[in-house]
């Protein structure tokens, strides 16, 4: 998840229904370049620019209806800013304000982060949506504060206004309990793998200001994620089917490949601006399969691998490797480990992302959404190549042969 900050579904709703998130919507189509305008901060003289510009604009012709606390010194025009340019430099030192969350892992103190927060404090995005008048006036549009009517329309302005690969990554939301997870699959600027998963419940939360807001920073505790190297999707959809096969999870890509594959008939497909973007190299759609008897790895309650190494893993940009296997749930887990020395039998697994297998179907189909949308480096063909492959005679003799060899190896 690319985004700094989370708003919930209910401050969405209030969103749409005060006409906020239309104006958002209309001003993006007027204006194609407004988004450049919506940068976070690289330095002080960024934020007295920002600060400038809304006084130029006419929002502070009005008297600002607070006197004192850390908001004041943001918008203190005879000290020249001073304060706050010193807490900018002064970074983690005493003195910076921080948010509490009460977070289902506890309560979580995190330091401003004056590159990322500032602009929703301060209003600065907002203030590309909301009228002078407007600014002053949560109430007019459902919300009880200034920090949070300006943070929530800023997050949900800079959602709305990324780039071609952040509004095309295939995402599902499911709940589980109470809280709500966030998958989302797409890939890096330079086209490698990334799966996130983030916990974007709506907790209790102050913002450094001090009030009770309905928006907050993604927190360390939240996101899940898998960060792999180049083309590791067909990898990954050859690890599924046997997750598959192993914990007999009906996948309609793998019972009904041509039904599936109905549902992308007529649709535009991209392949991603990346060097070997759409290569097989060496084996094409078979050599995905190879090992295809060998099962994933199994972890116990503890997370212990309780059989043999595993074959499964996806590569990175570091020595180490994600290795992909299955936990006592039947989800399927990702674990990344440093060393390709330390695997087997009895090895303790730190659980890097998880998918619970009730989503395994929306798994399958955000591989082949994030292939089709050109984010990462495989196509949609591999992807259909190696569903078209899983129904051929050799597909099937090459899976019974790798049986047999684990079979073999499983003995020793």
């Amino acid at each position: 998840m690319y985004t700094t900050h989370i708003v919930p579904d209910k401050t969405r709703k209030k969103l749409e229904k005060s006409g906020l998130s239309a104006r958002v919507k209309e001003n993006l189509r007027k204006d194609k370049g407004f988004s450049t305008s919506l940068n976070y901060l690289f330095s002080p003289e960024d934020f007295l620019v920002n600060i400038d510009e809304m006084k130029h604009r006419g929002f502070f012709d009005q008297e600002i209806p607070f006197k004192k606390g850390f908001l004041n010194q943001i918008y203190s025009w005879n000290e020249r800013y001073s304060p706050v340019v010193e807490l900018i430099k002064n970074g983690n030192k005493p003195g910076v304000p921080n948010w509490v969350v009460e977070h289902s892992s506890g309560r979580v103190i995190k330091k401003m982060d004056f590159e990322h927060d500032l602009p929703f404090l301060t209003g600065y995005f907002a203030s590309h949506i909301l009228t002078p008048s407007e600014f002053w006036k949560p109430e007019k549009f459902g919300f009880e504060t200034l920090g949070d009517l300006w943070g929530s329309l800023g997050v949900l302005l800079r959602e709305m206004s990324t780039s071609y690969m952040d509004k095309n990554v295939p995402k599902w939301k499911r709940t589980y309990e109470g809280k709500t997870f966030l998958t989302e699959v797409t890939g890096s600027e330079h086209g490698d793998f990334r799966l996130f998963r983030t916990d974007i419940a709506d907790y209790k939360t102050k913002n450094p200001l001090g009030e009770e807001v309905f928006y907050r920073p993604i927190l360390r505790e939240d996101q899940e994620s898998v960060s792999a190297y180049h083309s590791v999707e067909p990898t990954l959809l050859a690890a599924v089917l046997k997750w598959a096969r192993q914990e007999k999870i009906s996948i309609t890509a793998f019972d009904s490949p041509k039904q599936f594959l109905k549902m992308f008939e007529g649709a535009g497909k991209f392949l991603g601006n990346f060097g070997d973007a759409g290569d097989w190299g060496i084996g094409g759609a078979r050599g995905c399969f190879i090992g295809g008897g060998y099962p994933l790895a199994r972890l116990d309650e503890n997370s212990r691998q309780i059989d043999r190494a595993t074959i499964d893993v996806l590569s990175t940009t570091s020595k180490g490797f994600y290795q992909i296997a299955v936990d006592c749930k039947g989800d399927l887990v990702f674990s990344y480990v440093e060393d390709y020395n330390n695997g087997g039998k009895g090895a303790k697994r730190s659980i890097s992302l998880r998918i619970p297998k009730q989503e395994a179907n929306e798994l399958v189909l955000g591989l082949f959404e994030q292939a089709r949308n050109g984010l990462g480096r495989t196509s949609f063909r591999q992807l259909e190549e190696m569903l078209e492959f899983t129904q051929t005679e050799q597909f099937q003799q090459d899976l019974q042969r790798s049986i047999s060899d684990y079979q073999e190896v499983a003995k020793n």
